[in-house]
């Protein structure tokens, strides 16, 4: 084995060393090392190998050790240095600061984007932390004259002979070239002016002016949000069966005079479906009318050949001996207050009331299901299990929805827009009164009165507020700011106050409510 090679001051090999392998005073450089032969820069660090056996390359498709290969060609040895470098954590950190002293944000400078040595105004003294949070960011020295050093390597201990073939050598990547004085002083040319300053200075004191704020004057209330506020209307009336359901005259013969005045007394007939259409009323009349123009073919299968008549009597009502008033309700708010009005009222508490006293308006009288047949009350036998059959027809529940706001809740936006009333809440509630009643929308003025809130209405909270009063009454009957108040109308406000239904008040409560715009409360907006 040879003596190993000893790199000198200018990468040559001293003379006595070279044992024949290399010509003697040859230089030996070493590309990628420090060749200065000085304690300080490390030089002579590379330990030397040399090697008896020739390698071969990677595309060689000779054996190594086969002598007969290489023809009459001499046979070479192998000698060279090892060194591996390592880049200490300080190092890496170095290149980095080096990089970020030069690095130019955008192709195309910008006035208003500051460099490191021209910080925003008011921004002097401010630290940045580095990705390690706790090391407060230094910034980088001027390195236009001198740059970064250079990483040192590592000697490694020599190698035996018997090493297998070297990998290539290693090739540190190149330290980036720092910017020139004159470079970055190019790059910063925009940034350094007292004009450009004085701009910057202006756009955020500007900037910290007061927020222009768009004025909300509120939700606008087009079809769908009528068809919420009617649902929760539906809902309230007729339960979780809102399109079939069907109240059988009930205030005649189960209500007592502490819920409706008139009960016992008048026959309202059958009220049916999402906001219970009254028959005494004529709101039954026209929802059938919309449900014959939807699907005339359907609707003459589902109610038969008599559904003429069945509009008729629902609408315009039959003509019958004795009887002068269209509907029963109506003429009954006529007498209520007058000597007759008090007589039924008695014989009605003893129920000792006759047939012949009964009232009965023009649309409230009975038909035969078929031509020919006997006449019946349609909340009667077959005409009420016709009537659950329609209730189950897409086309007929379009219709049911269409009337609910064009016959109920649109009637009501003329009195909600007098009065301020721009709440979910509000507006569902002179809803569920107009259904028994247009007078009975009053009740919630008269209760905003008695808990002392301006009306017209001030805040949708107030609205809220006379809700859930009206609730809290006495539901056998209550006077609310010297008026009497019904049950039905006390039960309905408890019931939407607590919203049940989930459509009148979000989830996170009033704060988020809809407050609808009263300029949207026309027909215009009604799509």
């Amino acid at each position: 084995m040879n003596e190993p090679l000893t790199p000198s001051g200018n990468g040559t090999l001293p003379a006595g060393q070279n044992s024949g392998l290399l010509p003697s005073n040859q230089d030996y450089n070493l590309p990628f090392a420090n060749q200065n032969n000085d304690a300080s820069s490390g030089g002579g660090s590379f330990p030397p190998f040399t090697r008896d056996h020739f390698s071969a390359g990677p595309d060689s498709d000779c054996d190594s050790n086969d002598d007969d290969d290489f023809g009459d060609e001499g046979f070479p040895r192998e000698g060279g240095h090892i060194c591996r470098v390592k880049l200490l954590d300080e190092v890496l950190k170095q290149l980095r600061e080096a990089a970020e002293a030069t690095e130019v944000q955008q192709q195309h400078q910008v006035s208003l984007t500051p460099k490191t040595d021209d910080p925003w105004p008011g921004d002097e003294g401010i630290t940045t932390e580095t990705e390690d949070d706790s090391v407060p960011y230094t910034p980088p020295s001027d390195t236009s004259s001198q740059p970064a050093s250079a990483p040192q390597p590592t000697a490694l201990p020599q190698q035996p002979a018997t090493t297998p073939k070297p990998a290539a050598p290693f090739q540190p990547a190149a330290t980036p070239k720092p910017a020139s004085a004159n470079h970055q002083k190019k790059q910063n040319k925009h940034h350094n002016s007292s004009a450009d300053k004085s701009q910057r200075a202006a756009l955020i004191a500007k900037l910290k002016q007061k927020a222009f704020q768009a004025t909300f004057n509120g939700v606008t209330l087009d079809r769908n949000e009528r068809l919420k506020i009617v649902a929760a209307v539906a809902l309230c009336e007729s339960g979780s069966s809102s399109f079939t359901s069907q109240n059988k005259d009930t205030e005649f013969s189960e209500m007592t005079q502490l819920q409706v005045s008139y009960a016992r007394i008048v026959h309202i007939g059958l009220s049916y479906g999402v906001i219970q259409f009254t028959q005494d009323c004529g709101a039954l009349g026209e929802v059938l009318k919309r449900m014959q123009k939807k699907n005339p073919s359907k609707f003459a299968e589902v109610f038969g050949d008599n559904w003429q008549q069945l509009i008729t009597l629902t609408t315009t009502g039959l003509d019958v001996h004795g009887v002068n008033y269209l509907s029963g309700q109506a003429y009954w708010n006529t007498i209520k207050d007058t000597q007759r009005g008090k007589h039924l009222r008695d014989l009605a508490r003893q129920k000792k009331i006759r047939p012949s006293d009964e009232i009965r308006g023009k649309r409230v009288q009975p038909i035969p299901v078929v031509k020919g047949g006997k006449p019946v009350d349609i909340w009667e036998g077959e005409w009420s299990k016709r009537f659950t059959a329609a209730g189950n027809i897409p086309d007929f529940q379009d219709a049911e929805l269409q009337y609910a706001v064009e016959g109920y809740l649109n009637n009501t936006l003329p009195f909600c827009k007098r009065n301020n009333i721009r709440s979910g809440l509000g507006l569902t509630y002179v809803t569920a009164c107009y259904v028994r009643g247009p007078g009975n929308m009053n009740i919630i003025t008269h209760a905003a009165k008695a808990i002392g809130v301006s009306v017209p209405f001030v805040h949708t909270d107030d609205e809220r507020k006379a809700v859930h009063y009206i609730g809290t009454r006495n539901k056998n009957g209550a006077t609310i700011a010297g008026k009497k108040v019904q049950g039905l109308d006390i039960i309905r406000a408890k019931d939407l106050a607590s919203d049940n239904s989930g459509l009148i008040l979000p989830a996170d409560g009033l704060a988020a409510e809809d407050h609808y715009s009263t300029a949207t409360y026309t027909d215009a907006y009604d799509h």
